[in-house]
């Protein structure tokens, strides 16, 4: 029988093949005015600014495509989470319930906010508020999530401290940053700890087990 503590080592790298089938699959969306100042769409969408959300789906085809990435990234949010959950098997007890805990309010927060985004569909003229708590708490957990991450090879001291600096570095700028709802500083931090998160996907099956 294998060792399934070996095996289990393994399940963040292969969780992270249905994640990018998801990334690449899901649809744009592609607003009928862009974002002012100018970020990702979907990511103005989620922090909109009053008067916004009306200007970015202002048209069936904006509305059309929002309503498809919607429902796309209900998978994706089911994709991330079993991720983070995954990264968990590595750690301590008391580390797995902090990464399991704060994983499963990302997801939550993140059903909530695509279910506002269904919302404005169906209504472009509802307040930009109603989203801002439900965007600001999923960018807050999923930055908090990569900081834990961090922790994991902290833990594991010599070279591997670099790899915990990598995550934590975007971790906590991307957590304060949604403290503040400041979309700029979101919007441009995410890409390097979506990078980092990636390569401890792939460095994790090779940290070593501390009790």
């Amino acid at each position: 029988m294998p060792d399934m503590s070996n095996v289990f080592r393994f399940a963040p790298a292969a969780l992270l093949v249905p994640l990018v089938i998801v990334v690449v699959l899901t649809p744009k969306f592609t607003p009928a005015a862009p974002p002012d100042p100018s970020t990702k769409p979907v990511l103005a969408l989620e922090l909109p600014r009053p008067g916004e959300v009306a200007r970015l789906l202002g048209s069936r085809s904006a509305r059309d495509s929002a309503a498809a990435n919607t429902r796309w990234d209900y998978g994706f949010i089911a994709a991330y989470t079993l991720l983070f959950l995954s990264f968990a098997l590595a750690g301590t007890p008391a580390m797995r319930v902090a990464i399991g805990v704060v994983a499963l309010a990302t997801a939550a927060f993140d059903y909530w906010e695509d279910a506002i985004i269904m919302k404005f569909i169906g209504n472009p003229e509802l307040p930009a508020s109603d989203i801002w708590f439900a965007g600001q708490g999923k960018w807050f957990c999923f930055f908090l999530s990569v900081t834990l991450i961090a922790l994991l090879f902290a833990r594991a001291g010599k070279w591997w401290w670099v790899v915990a600096v990598l995550l934590a570095v975007p971790g906590v700028i991307g957590a304060v940053a949604a403290l503040m709802r400041h979309r700029l500083i979101i919007d441009c931090i995410t890409l390097p700890a979506v990078g980092a998160l990636i390569l401890a996907t792939l460095l994790i099956p090779f940290v070593p087990r501390r009790p």
